[in-house]
């Protein structure tokens, strides 16, 4: 059986609970919705504009197709557990 202050703590977090999960599943692959692709080509990735850049593309495209909250980690952590 749950307390009257246990429960009045879970009452009052339950907003931000739902609405975390809420951003988990479903608000950050509609937030890409909003996203404007990204088009590069290689003179754009030439610091000197005149120098001309030799790739194996033409132009590049770069979109976000899905979004996903992983667990977190400090990188090049020895001590980070890393799943």
């Amino acid at each position: 059986m749950i307390d009257q202050q246990s429960f009045k703590l879970a009452l009052a977090s339950s907003h931000h609970i739902q609405s975390f999960n809420y951003m988990v599943q479903q608000g950050l692959n509609k937030m890409l919705t909003y996203f404007t692709p990204m088009e590069l080509n290689p003179t754009d990735l030439a610091q000197d504009h005149n120098k001309n850049i030799h790739t194996p593309f033409n132009n590049l495209k770069i979109t976000f197709t899905g979004l996903k909250l992983g667990q977190p980690y400090r990188f090049n952590d020895p001590t980070a557990i890393h799943q």
